[in-house]
């Protein structure tokens, strides 16, 4: 009986990241970097050719939520989405929140049982979750203007491929691995079963609706 086997796609942060799940366990993952409309396909094909695999040997996929850039959680969607359309049969999707997937992967890797992991939403926002005693909380927003003097946590960022956005003040880059996360963690409850991928977005943009009178001359 063949090993359930997942394709893992996370384009939320720089650099992009695929993995190949079998029987519960990341068996193989590869990290690239540069636009992610050629990184998506290229790094998928080249990690499952190496394993003698092709998209109709998986059992479903594995979605990176975000938060992170939207343009990368949106093309990987798309990718996931148009694999899934070209199978006879229904593929099933997962996915699970980028940030806390990453605070789960430091927590993993020794050090401070305490700390805040951020990424950044727009210029001055950025998500938060906190970690106590390696619990981790859900994910807040926060502003760059209230971020502490004196943390008393560590604190750790994820870069994010748009320069533009500046990383939130006193705390340190974190490169999230997929293989750094605890075992079984993707058949926990962190990583949930859904229709269709659809990236995590903590603060969608407002935007004033049109008028004539606002908007003349």
């Amino acid at each position: 009986m063949n090993k359930p086997r997942y394709l893992i796609l996370d384009a939320a942060l720089a650099p992009l990241q695929v993995g190949l799940l079998i029987d519960g366990r990341v068996a193989a993952a590869t990290q690239a970097g540069g636009e992610a409309l050629e990184a998506i396909f290229e790094a998928s094909a080249a990690l499952l050719r190496a394993k003698g695999l092709d998209h109709n040997g998986l059992d479903g996929y594995i979605f990176g939520a975000g938060p992170g850039t939207l343009l990368g959680l949106r093309l990987a969607a798309m990718a996931i989405e148009g694999w899934r359309s070209m199978r006879t049969e229904r593929v099933p999707v997962r996915q699970y929140i980028t940030l806390s997937a990453a605070a789960a992967a430091r927590a993993n890797t020794g050090g401070p049982t305490a700390f805040d992991m951020l990424v950044p939403v727009r210029r001055g926002l950025f998500a938060r979750v906190s970690v106590l005693d390696s619990r981790i909380g859900p994910p807040e927003l926060e502003q760059a203007a209230d971020a502490p003097e004196a943390p008393a946590v560590p604190r750790y960022h994820l870069p994010v491929p748009n320069r533009r956005l500046p990383p939130p003040p006193r705390a340190q880059p974190f490169r999230f691995d997929l293989r750094a996360l605890p075992e079984g963690w993707f058949s926990g409850p962190e990583v949930t079963a859904v229709d269709h991928p659809a990236p995590y977005n903590p603060s969608p943009a407002v935007y004033a609706e049109w008028t004539g009178g606002r908007h003349r001359g």
